[in-house]
């Protein structure tokens, strides 16, 4: 397999993915600006390897005047529905009992439709606004300010993936957030950040404004956890395969600490092993959360503490299908 065949197995298993996530509990999550994004993350990692804009725009398909053009006018719209727009359909919504969609629709005319329901979109799921109705009669209302977010379980769910974030990346500033959640208002990740500050569980350096976390855990059966869980899980994941790839297209030796390994079972309900294989994810699980708490005990009265210490992720996960669900890459 050549690796332009790898990448077009991985984007489609990552197209079923994001099919499933967007539609998970019955939700019909916008999908409306994943195009222009993947088109402006996969430039901005290129640039970070090193890559002249020549060689990207040359990988594109494009010539390098067409790929400044595009470049400068996705991030001109990203930048329209990550601040101006949403906020301004907010305030719009604000400063009226009921809004109609027709009308929110004739107010932001001069932008995309798209761009305005998926701004719309981010209003309601953030909690902000409720909506209620169908088509061009649907009604808004503006249900909740941001400082009233706090205890609310968009809000929470949105703290936890701040959390992990921090915890994978920091110390970084608010910026650097704000650049990672383009899509959330100021406002809103401000709150999140607060509300993290509050519990503990970040804490800012007053000196450089910057945001740490010494320690992230979020239960396996924390209801509002679940995304940021997921986050963790296939950035982990990535991390893994990259680092494989990048070693093996080299002749440096395999290191034998990091890496992944996938075993499937054949089984059925009289298997003899049926119990121990299914019991492996709660095992380890067990054991894995055992070994954390063992060394966050340690770290935290350890005053020899090196500056550069190294960290270990280990993931896990596990899922079991029958001959007769649907499987992943099905085209139906």
């Amino acid at each position: 397999m050549d690796h332009q065949t790898l990448i077009d197995s991985l984007v489609r298993q990552m197209m079923v993915a994001i099919a499933r996530l967007a539609a998970v509990g019955g939700r019909r999550t916008s999908v409306a600006h994943i195009t222009r994004n993947i088109f402006l993350d996969l430039s901005r990692e290129l640039k970070a390897h090193n890559l002249s804009n020549k060689i990207i725009a040359d990988m594109f398909g494009l010539t390098l005047r067409a790929y400044h053009a595009k470049m400068k006018r996705l991030a001109e719209i990203e930048g329209e529905r990550a601040s101006s727009l949403w906020q301004s359909a907010f305030a719009f919504i604000s400063s009226r009992l009921t809004v109609t969609r027709a009308e929110i629709l004739r107010k932001f005319g001069h932008y995309d439709a798209t761009m305005i329901q998926g701004a719309i979109s981010d209003l309601v799921e953030s909690g902000l606004v409720s909506r209620s109705g169908r088509g061009p009669a649907t009604l808004y209302r503006c249900v909740a300010m941001v400082r009233d977010l706090e205890g609310t379980e968009s809000h929470q769910s949105l703290a936890n993936l701040v959390w992990i974030v921090i915890r994978r990346v920091g110390p970084c500033s608010r910026e650097q957030l704000h650049e990672l959640f383009p899509a959330i208002s100021t406002d809103i990740l401000g709150s999140a950040l607060a509300q993290l500050e509050i519990d503990g569980r970040v804490r800012k350096d007053a000196e450089q404004n910057l945001y740490d976390s010494e320690l992230c855990v979020i239960q396996s059966d924390d209801r509002l956890g679940w995304e940021a869980a997921i986050f963790d899980h296939f950035q982990a994941v990535c991390n893994v395969i990259c680092h494989s790839a990048e070693a093996m297209s080299t002749s440096a030796d395999r290191d034998p600490y990091a890496g992944g390994s996938t075993f499937t079972f054949d089984l059925d309900e009289n298997h003899p092993l049926r119990d121990p294989i299914l019991g492996l994810l709660a095992r380890l699980r067990s054991e894995c959360s055992e070994l954390r708490e063992r060394a966050d005990a340690h770290n935290k009265h350890r005053s020899d503490r090196p500056q550069r210490p190294f960290q270990v992720r280990f993931y896990l996960g596990q899922n079991v299908t029958s001959d007769d669900q649907e499987d992943v890459f099905n085209e139906n």
